[in-house]
């Protein structure tokens, strides 16, 4: 993705600092969805189209300190537009403090999105952490309207090993939950394997979860499995792509053992535009109802 320069200047309001950067980038996207089980009062079919960009500024000391934010600002269909809570971090060497709107340390595994279809996820019900008995997104990530965990990240990479660390206090406003996640993953022969937990103070263990992922290419094909313990829901997740010219198929089968659910699975067409893609993707979801989307995305 391309970034704008807007600003290169020297700092001279503090001691040590070299030049400074500001930069733009984002992505953006148009189409439409559909769902057979709408809300109540809502149409089958809808518009979908969303802008975001990023606002990202660093300089870095003359000890070789970087430092830098990120501030995202977000406008989609449903909601109007939002400037969402910033993220800080200093980074020396191989390691990355972060403070603010953290991206989440269990967010941050390699596999944990595989199989995602449509133009926005579809409900990103092939996410192992996402259940219907524990319920979706209740794990500290990056928000792009809010402000997020608003907690501590620390990343480390040392060869071919990543390792991430956050902790969130009170985050959740309904449960008003400590959160402590940890990432650790290992890639070698084009194969990556991926282990994290999350640890809430919630009553009953609610938000407590383990995940694994390993994925990796068998010949041109690109597969992907994901298992989680979602404090004793349990959800597997295989995801699978390939590529054909400017073409990719992807998809996803998900098993879900909360009450109720069924297996879940969805089918993704994507075309390359040079610059841009065509995106088109159907999910069947847990409840065995039907979504799609499809249209067109871009990054700048």
């Amino acid at each position: 993705m391309k970034k704008v320069l807007l600003t290169t200047t020297a700092l001279t309001l503090i001691a040590g600092a070299a030049a400074a950067e500001v930069s733009l980038s984002g992505a953006a996207r148009f189409g439409f969805q559909y769902t057979s089980a709408p809300a109540v009062g809502m149409p089958n079919t809808t518009l979908e189209k969303r802008t975001t960009i990023n606002i990202d500024a660093s300089t870095s000391t003359d000890s070789g300190l970087a430092l830098g934010a990120r501030v995202r600002i977000r406008s989609d269909e449903v909601t109007g537009s939002a400037v969402n809570g910033s993220v800080v971090y200093a980074k020396q060497g191989n390691m990355k403090v972060s403070v603010g709107n953290i991206a989440g340390a269990e967010a941050s595994m390699p596999g944990l999105f595989g199989g995602s279809v449509g133009l926005n996820g579809n409900g990103y019900h092939n996410v192992v952490t996402n259940t219907v008995t524990a319920g979706y997104w209740g794990w500290d990530s990056y928000s792009s309207r809010g402000n997020g965990a608003n907690g501590v990240q620390v990343d480390y990479s040392m060869g071919n090993v990543n390792l991430s660390v956050s902790y969130s206090a009170l985050n959740d406003a309904t449960t008003a939950a400590n959160r402590l996640g940890a990432m650790v993953s290992f890639t070698t022969g084009g194969w990556t394997i991926a282990a994290g937990t999350q640890q809430s103070s919630a009553a009953g263990g609610a938000g407590d979860n383990t995940v694994l992922t390993v994925g990796g290419k068998l010949g041109n094909v690109g597969v992907g499995l994901a298992y989680a313990d979602n404090n004793g829901t349990t959800k597997t997740a295989v995801n699978a792509s390939f590529n054909t010219g400017a073409m990719t198929i992807s998809g996803f089968i998900a098993n879900d053992s909360s009450a109720g659910a069924n297996v879940s699975s969805g089918l993704n067409v994507s075309y390359d535009l040079g610059g841009a893609a065509i995106v088109v993707g159907i999910t069947r979801t847990p409840m065995a109802s039907t979504v799609a989307s499809g249209g067109v995305k871009f990054g700048f």
